[in-house]
């Protein structure tokens, strides 16, 4: 597998943790040792030149005829068997890197299981990674740097949700195809793909995640719920959908307006007011629209008051990081995900068992964890562009159009089927809702 990546922490990291061959770029000059071979074997040229014969001369060729100027394309064709190279643009540092770093190992999986195949027709898949650092001045410059310098095909990523705005800019203005594994900026703000066309998501967006959040609900016989979500997209607007699909549900939501961002970690003053609306309302559960680091950071202010209440998770809280923060704390959480969490549980019958099941075992081979949401979404951006490629070949335009026809994939998320009109690809029954037992995620019903 071929991997670049320019934190140099990380890159040591990979290499020495995950055994994955690391390439990094050169830069300088011949080496010194090299250019004295180089001038000992010219040397040595010379001396047998000056005895031989003199050479018959040889006819003088003709001039080569002048090949057409190539018209410019916006990606150069690679020429033998040069990598396709795609970029990931990912929080290795920063408040939501321990949930990214699933991302990167998603992807990795398989770059080096397509790359152990053959690649695509012959060219192996060179993943270069930039972290962001949680931060967007610096996610830009990196995206930047991916899109100009390394000329990739297409890029996958954020986690951090605030670069969703610029990335999705860029992709536009510079016409490059980006793979969102966090829920896409156009379908959040509920706009159109006719203006997002080179914007491609993994995950379900707010509408699917609100629907399947209220199926949680009702799995569990709750009718009434104080719902409480973070100020990160797109858990807003999955707050905003949840509202108005709740009444045609029969369930009645309570919404307190008390918010938080990825980098708060204590809080307890957003435990005491949901305990005092509880203590007013009488719900039957808390529903948290945050993920899993959060909400383990809100059960442990929850813990610090004396509040308990069933908690509803969003898809979020299927990642390694809840289980392994929250320990016997989060048991009983109920939350929805993608199939992939507890694939043996799927009946033989589902297209997407045998695909969870085989990519989840070589995961856990690797990485010696369990594969989650995001690790999922990581898996299935490499696959869909590694899909796309296969027939648009190294031409970001073409690739985006390969990307829109792509139809009956059946990947982790869900089966995708793209379109000009929908860019997400997957339905509310590509989801599965969870309970967390033992410190394992438990599949208990399918949303219908």
């Amino acid at each position: 597998m071929q991997v670049v990546q320019t934190n140099r922490q990380e890159q040591m990291f990979v290499s020495r943790q995950r055994g994955t061959q690391t390439n990094l770029k050169s830069e300088g000059g011949v080496p010194k040792m090299k250019q004295i071979t180089v001038l000992m074997f010219v040397a040595l040229a010379v001396i047998v030149m000056a005895c031989a014969p003199a050479p018959t001369p040889a006819p003088t060729a003709a001039p080569p005829t002048a090949a057409p100027q190539a018209t410019t394309a916006p990606t150069a064709a690679p020429q033998s068997n040069e990598p396709y190279k795609i970029g990931l643009l990912i929080s290795l540092s920063g408040p939501v890197a321990a949930p990214a770093g699933e991302i990167r190992d998603g992807a990795m999986l398989e770059v080096e299981r397509i790359n152990s195949a053959g690649g695509i027709n012959g060219h192996p898949i060179q993943l270069i990674i930039e972290d962001d650092g949680s931060d967007v001045t610096k996610g830009v410059t990196g995206l930047t740097k991916l899109v100009k310098q390394d000329n990739v095909l297409a890029v996958m990523g954020p986690l951090y949700a605030d670069l969703n705005a610029p990335m999705d800019q860029m992709a536009e203005k510079e016409k490059f195809p980006i793979v969102h594994t966090d829920p896409n900026l156009a379908e959040a703000v509920n706009t159109k793909y006719k203006n997002n066309t080179f914007i491609f998501s993994t995950v379900q967006p707010p509408p699917l995640l609100a629907t399947a959040t209220l199926e949680a609900l009702k799995v569990k016989g709750y009718k009434k719920a104080i719902v409480m979500a973070d100020n990160v997209p797109p858990m807003p607007a999955a707050l905003e959908a949840m509202v108005k699909a709740a009444p045609a549900a029969g369930i009645q939501l309570v919404v307190l307006s008390d918010t938080w961002g990825n980098a708060d970690m204590d809080l307890t003053p957003q435990a005491t007011k949901a305990k005092d609306a509880a203590a007013k309302e009488k719900p039957d559960a808390l529903v948290l629209l945050t993920n899993g680091v959060s909400g383990v950071a809100f059960m442990k202010g929850m813990q610090q008051i004396g509040f308990k209440l069933p908690i509803i998770g969003a898809p979020p809280f299927g990642i390694a990081p809840t289980l392994m923060m929250g320990g016997d704390m989060v048991n009983g959480v109920v939350f929805p995900a993608s199939k992939v969490l507890d694939p043996q549980a799927l009946a033989d019958s589902d297209p997407q068992k045998a695909v969870a099941l085989e990519i989840a075992k070589r995961f856990e081979a690797k990485y010696k964890y369990p594969i989650g949401q995001l690790s999922a979404s990581g898996a299935d951006a490499i696959n869909l562009i590694a899909l796309a490629l296969k027939t648009s070949g190294p031409d970001r335009a073409k690739l985006r159009d390969a990307l829109e026809k792509t139809s009956g994939y059946v990947g982790l998320g869900g089966i995708f089927n793209y379109k000009p009109d929908d860019h997400d690809g997957v339905t509310v029954q590509s989801q599965a809702i969870y309970e967390i037992k033992g410190g394992q995620f438990k599949l208990i019903s399918l949303v219908k």
